[in-house]
């Protein structure tokens, strides 16, 4: 909202809690925004919503891949997407830009990520199979010429939330614990949120056609990531080497401690992502948008000293960053 904003737009939500859209824009200094109140599966609320706009960005799905979500994440993230962008196309919107993510296109087909990457025919776990679904939505419409926009992002982190993303509580996790353990394979794609929110803000720019952005950001092995923690923290995080079986065994134990109602931090899911995740390739994305990435040292940097302002994490766990 704040990236629309500011590139001059007048931005319109949809949202289920005007208190919590309040609340977004008191954070960063907006001017109250116009809203539909509805759920984004309610073919009502998204009429209502898209009826006079000009463009839309379709951001909404439940992003979790624990298995007590499953069923909410069947119930929302392809019908909402179905329901947003054939409603938008009917209309006529210029462009749609659909937000998909790295998960939709994992793994790759070779060494990297990249904006001509194929849907996965493996989807790891529910949430990917509603991605690749929803994703390929968006990829028939594209087919039909309509000027739909796909943007895959990776690994969200940064600073400024109302609540606390899937890419922050995992950080604060790693800190209190003070343990990452370093698989031989695989790594972390990083990115911050204020990029991605200035490449969306960018792809609303009408008579392009349909297009494919990754931000794909940063790409750190397991070992590399410990370090850029440990530096930017300050605090001697333990980075035991892990075998890749090992890794997706805890998962698999995780899995089935989960189908018993008990909660554990590492699913299987999460655990082949850890294994197996690899570089992107978003030249493309940068050169067309004009775009750099921050650095990823930056990125962790804010998203930490605001986890310890907000009383997410405890500021012994990053002590070079403690007020």
């Amino acid at each position: 909202l704040a990236a629309l904003a500011a590139a001059g737009h007048t931005p319109r939500a949809l949202v289920r809690d005007p208190a919590k859209l309040d609340a977004v824009c008191a954070l960063h200094g907006l001017e109250p925004v116009d809203h539909v109140r509805g759920d984004v599966t309610d073919g009502d609320a998204a009429q209502s919503l898209l009826a006079d706009a000009d463009a839309v960005i379709h951001i909404a799905a439940v992003a979790a891949t624990h298995r007590s979500m499953n069923d909410l994440i069947r119930r929302t993230n392809e019908p909402a997407a179905r329901n947003v962008l054939t409603r938008a196309a009917d209309l006529g919107l210029d462009p749609i830009v659909h937000v998909s993510s790295t998960a939709a296109i994992h793994p790759p087909t070779g060494e990297a990520y990249r904006d001509d990457s194929p849907l996965s025919a493996e989807p790891l776990g529910v949430y990917a199979e509603s991605k690749v679904a929803s994703e390929r939505i968006a990829r028939e419409l594209q087919e039909e010429g309509h000027p739909v926009v796909i943007v895959w992002p990776s690994g969200i982190n940064g600073p400024d939330d109302i609540g606390l993303s899937v890419g922050a509580s995992g950080m604060a996790r790693l800190l209190a614990s003070g343990t990452l353990p370093a698989s031989r394979t695989g790594g972390m794609l990083i990115h911050d949120v204020r990029d991605l929110a200035l490449v969306l803000a960018r792809t609303v720019e009408p008579g392009r056609g349909p297009r494919r952005y990754g931000v794909f950001g940063h790409y750190f092995s397991w070992p590399d990531m410990a370090e850029l923690v440990r530096e930017v923290s300050g605090a001697p995080l333990r980075s035991p080497e892990v075998p890749p079986w090992l890794l997706r065994g805890v998962g698999k134990l995780g899995d089935l401690l989960g189908r018993l109602g008990v909660a554990f931090p590492l699913d299987g899911a999460a655990a082949e992502y850890m294994v197996s995740t690899a570089p992107g390739d978003d030249a493309t994305t940068r050169a067309d948008l004009d775009v750099t990435w921050r650095p990823a040292a930056e990125t962790l940097a804010d998203t930490l000293r605001w986890l310890i302002a907000n009383g997410h994490l405890g500021a012994d766990k990053a002590p070079a960053l403690a007020p």
